[in-house]
């Protein structure tokens, strides 16, 4: 036990919300962690938890008996290499969110189905015409050469557990017996027309690296300019004798001035903490320049982080250092809302009272230690019991990060039994297409829609931020004429499968780009598969903050600052693009808003009229992960029918939404 461990365990105390504790307990606290083997960071987010589950804010002699318990469970899972989020959601969420009893499993989990149960699409009794030349049928999913399967996942314990639920205020009733209707009654619009194939300038969005300096920063100056008009527009600044006057930021004034600007971290390496804020201001106004900012002045609670857009009220006699009195974080966008006449086309008639039921599932789809896609064949066996309306992949599908496709063995069985390695193009085919697509044809009357994101870490997808849509490299696909490649198509991804697998005319799958804003029906909805969360959790200050409030307050951060990446600099290995920034600001606030996160998953409402999802990973490393159900009630009937066909109508979806979080 030394002092710099006792100094870096309060320091990572003081981060989720715990600033005193008495030296006795911390004594023991550096000794638990010592013993155990655990990291300050480690300890620190077991007593969120803790605290969390005890409703507590106080760690003395007496309550860290009970914590000291969750300490060695959390040795013991890290031990067992059992992801230390999944712990945290099974201690945080044994109680309902209203205090009620405990969640009981699923009566029938969902367990590894046998290999025979979903098979390829392109097996001989299939009924799809398509020539088998173009349908790769001389191949069938298999191990790659330098990995072995597992048992780890199939032994997994848990299946179908609930993690985390939020209830609707106001559960809605179906007015119609019969769940099952004759057609889709989703509708999904996308924000991606900046991706269009018939778009010129296509092929400059992917050139990341070719963006120059100068760009970058008039991109940059232009997102300043207009969040603080946005700042200026809610707050009332430069119009109300309640505010200071509006300054340039770094100018000296002997009274009291409000500066807008970025924050920006003094240190070129490390984290921001709260003795290196600087505020910079716009290139147009004062050309760019910085002050230090002393945020020991503020009695309010806050948080920063680098590329925030802010306005701080405060004095600055001297032009180095703006002493804070006041700061405000962010602009939202207004709440979303529908005329009436709308809402009845989509609730009375498109659902006939039914709830709209989404599945929402992130990458990877495979552990890390076989190529089998058991979670996925998994998660299609949910699809298929409790047939969703839309569900919304996001990626990694064919992780980079995954032994295999890091070593180059991306392998396929031929009829022979011998690894065919194939592009990740035809390796996405036969594990995701074929198998959406034999899913669609088991099930004809299956109406669901399928939604596909993709990630930064998609081995088949662009590698730059922001992320345009899943799209064939070779039209059609092509058949090389080499030795060994018989049925081996190339450069198709093999989602016209897909949409061919049934007669249904709607379209099945919706490529979208990342981020994209969805609406489905009336809901709109934002999706990001870069873990922003974790991002921005690793750069990022504050001070008297209440205790588990950390990811709902980062949350709150895009949508105060209208954005679906806000962190600059960006984190490590994002390649971002700010030619094409504003593909990534949010047109509106959503009423929905999933960020796929390795952090804790979870679901809650943040500033009023959002929910904020984080699914999880349907996978972590060797063992499953979560996946989410959400289903949104329609508006009462008695209420669309007395309301005027203009009405406009705030859509309310915490009143009205369930949200349940399953291990698969």
């Amino acid at each position: 036990m030394t002092t710099m461990q006792q100094f870096e365990l309060k320091n990572a105390f003081s981060k989720v919300g715990l600033k005193v504790i008495d030296e006795a307990t911390m004594s023991k606290c550096t000794a638990a962690a010592t013993m155990l083997r655990l990291s300050p960071q480690q300890v620190a987010t077991c007593w969120e938890a803790y605290s969390l589950k005890k409703n507590t804010t106080t760690l003395n002699e007496q309550s860290f008996e009970g914590f000291r318990d969750l300490l060695v469970k959390e040795s013991n899972t890290v031990n067992n290499n059992i992801p230390m989020s999944d712990e945290h959601n099974n201690n945080n969420n044994k109680e309902s969110p209203r205090g009620g009893a405990v969640l009981p499993p699923r009566s029938l989990p969902h367990v590894t189905p046998p290999a025979k149960r979903l098979q390829l699409a392109a097996v001989t009794n299939n009924t799809n015409t398509e020539p088998s030349s173009r349908r790769s049928s001389s191949l069938s999913p298999g191990p790659p050469v330098a990995l072995q399967p597992s048992d780890k996942y199939e032994t997994r314990i848990g299946a179908g557990q609930i993690v985390s639920t939020f209830t609707a205020e106001h559960k809605r009733t179906a007015t119609n017996d019969n769940p099952l209707l004759s057609r889709p009654k989703c509708t999904i619009r996308s924000e991606s027309s900046a991706f269009s194939t018939n778009n010129n300038n296509l092929s400059q969005a992917y050139r990341s690296l070719f963006t120059t300096t100068e760009q970058r920063a008039t991109a940059l100056d232009q997102q300043l300019i207009h969040m603080g008009q946005h700042l200026m527009e809610k707050y009332q600044l430069g119009q109300s004798d309640e505010v200071a006057p509006l300054e340039g930021v770094g100018i000296p004034r002997a009274d009291q001035v409000c500066n807008i600007g970025r924050i920006c971290n003094a240190a070129h390496y490390g984290k921001i903490n709260a003795t290196s804020v600087l505020l910079e201001g716009s290139r147009a106004a004062v050309g760019g320049a910085r002050v230090a900012v002393d945020l020991s002045t503020l009695s309010s609670q806050y948080s920063v982080f680098p590329g925030q857009i802010v306005a701080l009220e405060g004095m600055n006699p001297t032009g180095r250092k703006l002493q804070v009195q006041r700061l405000c974080e962010g602009a939202a966008a207004a709440p979303v809302t529908s005329r009436v006449r709308d809402l009845r086309q989509y609730h009375l008639q498109a659902q006939q009272g039914q709830p709209v039921k989404l599945l929402t599932a992130a990458g990877p789809f495979t552990t890390s230690d076989n190529f089998q896609y058991q979670p996925w064949q998994d998660l299609l066996h949910v699809v298929q019991n409790e047939q969703p309306d839309v569900v919304i992949l996001t990626g990694p599908f064919v992780d980079m990060n995954h032994p295999a496709v890091q070593s180059g063995q991306t392998a396929l069985q031929d009829e022979d039994g011998n690894d065919v390695i194939v592009p990740y193009e035809t390796f996405f085919m036969h594990k995701i297409s074929l198998l959406l697509e034999e899913l669609l044809t088991e099930n004809p009357l299956l109406m669901t829609q399928f939604v596909l994101v993709p990630s930064l870490e998609d081995a088949t997808a662009e590698w730059v931020y922001p992320q345009p849509p899943f799209q064939d490299r070779v039209s059609g696909g092509l058949q090389p004429n080499i030795p060994g490649a018989d049925g081996i198509t190339i450069g198709t991804m093999g989602l016209d499968y897909v949409e061919t697998a049934t007669e249904l005319p709607a379209k099945r799958v919706h490529c979208v780009p990342n981020p994209c804003t969805l609406q489905i029906n009336e809901v709109v909805i934002g999706i990001t598969s870069t873990d922003v969360l974790f991002h921005m959790s690793a750069d990022e200050t504050n001070a008297n903050l209440p205790p588990g409030s950390r990811l709902a307050r980062i949350s709150q951060h895009l949508l105060q600052q209208r954005s679906y990446y806000p962190l600059f600099p960006p984190a490590p290995g994002m390649n971002m693009d700010y030619q094409y920034m504003e593909y990534w600001s949010m047109p509106c606030q959503p009423d929905l808003l999933l960020l796929p996160s390795k952090l804790a998953c979870f679901s809650r409402i943040v500033m009023d009229t959002t929910i904020v999802v984080n699914p999880g990973r349907l996978t972590r490393d060797t063992m499953g992960g979560t996946y989410a159900i959400i289903e949104v009630h329609p508006f009462a009937k008695d209420v669309l029918e007395t309301a005027d066909d203009d009405d406009e109508l705030p859509h309310a979806l915490p009143e009205r939404t369930e949200v349940i979080i399953k291990r698969i």
